[in-house]
């Protein structure tokens, strides 16, 4: 989820943007503190943290101000994880195409920005901006709780018409 070409990584995404804004942090669930992660903790003073995998991430949930979601791959049931806490989620693609095939829908919360310089605006806006935070987090939120009520009668309506379908030849 997290090596993948130079330019391309979550690391290349966000270390400029933590050099732009010093009070900035990241905490990165998933990877462990060695190679370009370690360099990066060092690079940053310590503001970039992988804490390696974790069975449970309520708690660094409630201590987050945003959710970057991981590059180059992300995952989906993460980042409604996150907006279901009402933290903005940021993905991002590097191509429109991208942007519809592998990234984490609206429906789950996250916001996708195409482009790297838009994508360090964005994150920069909602570091320095906690109305903007909130703004971008209760819309990710909401976006969560309309998709959970939407799966119930989803699947009801999948079995009503499959039900009412004719064998497959």
């Amino acid at each position: 989820k997290y090596d993948g070409p130079e330019g391309g990584t979550l690391l290349d995404l966000v270390e400029p943007v933590l050099h732009e804004h010093p009070r900035a942090r990241l905490l990165a669930v998933g990877p462990a503190d060695d190679g370009a992660w370690r360099r990066a903790r060092k690079a940053t003073g310590g503001r970039v943290v992988a804490v390696g995998a974790r069975s449970g991430v309520r708690d660094i949930l409630t201590a987050a101000d945003l959710y970057v979601e991981s590059r180059p791959f992300g995952g989906t049931s993460a980042a409604a994880e996150a907006a279901s806490h009402g933290l903005p989620v940021v993905s991002f693609a590097a191509t429109e195409l991208e942007a519809q095939l592998l990234t984490t829908p609206a429906e789950y919360g996250a916001t996708t920005i195409v482009g790297a310089g838009e994508h360090r605006e964005t994150l920069g806006r909602l570091i320095e901006d906690a109305q903007a935070r909130a703004e971008s987090g209760a819309l990710a939120r909401a976006a969560v709780v309309a998709a959970d009520a939407a799966w119930e009668p989803g699947v009801e309506d999948v079995y009503r018409r499959a039900l009412a379908s004719e064998p497959a030849s």
